[in-house]
């Protein structure tokens, strides 16, 4: 059962990678074009990542993720600027790009503060799921809420990125990788929920 679980994970991203590219015909709009985007460029790095590690290369994995981590977040914000409507939360998320980009280059020069790339990204992500919430409780949208895919995207990022931020900022204090298991759960967790929401919802956004 733990192996199963171990590769769970880049099964269902394939999977839903797959699935996007076809329901992308039907729903071609910004968010999901960059949601496109950035399931594939996950796949492609998870692929990198295990050749990486299987064959024990002098290339750092941490290098990879650290690359991925600036697509991922900006991908995400770039996802939810495309549908949230109040231009003062336009505005906020706008800045909160602008101060993770600006630590991410920081980051790049100061090795020991790379470790906070990932924590900082998911308080903006969970920042940006609250701001869609709160839209979408708002406004008549809510009254069809199932049938909206962003909705169960942003379920599934909920479930993911609320746990990360303290599951990555405790990384530089972990002695091993036993907790990972954790991670890998919800990793599957949310890629059902985005599935849900591709296969379940055709209402376009």
């Amino acid at each position: 059962m733990k192996e199963f679980i171990i590769y769970l994970p880049n099964i269902l991203q394939v999977l839903v990678a797959l699935i996007i590219a076809i329901v992308y015909k039907k729903n071609n709009n910004k968010f999901m074009f960059f949601l496109l985007i950035l399931l594939w460029v996950t796949v492609i790095v998870e692929f990198i990542g295990a050749y990486i590690n299987k064959n024990a290369t002098s290339f750092s994995t941490n290098y990879l993720y650290h690359v991925y981590s600036f697509f991922e977040y900006n991908l995400i914000a770039l996802m939810y600027l495309s549908i949230i409507k109040d231009k003062i939360v336009v505005t906020v998320i706008k800045l909160l790009m602008i101060v993770f980009n600006l630590f991410y280059i920081i980051s790049c020069f100061f090795i020991e503060i790379q470790l906070y790339v990932v924590p900082i990204g998911s308080f903006m992500v969970a920042t940006f799921l609250v701001f869609y919430f709160s839209e979408l409780l708002k406004s008549n949208k809510i009254l069809n809420y199932k049938k909206e895919v962003s909705f169960w995207v942003t379920v599934g990022f909920f479930i993911f990125y609320l746990p990360s931020i303290p599951f990555f900022s405790m990384l530089g204090y972990m002695k091993d990788r036993g907790l990972f298991f954790v991670l890998r759960i919800l990793v599957i967790l949310m890629n059902l929920f985005v599935l849900y929401g591709l296969l379940c919802s055709r209402k376009k956004i």
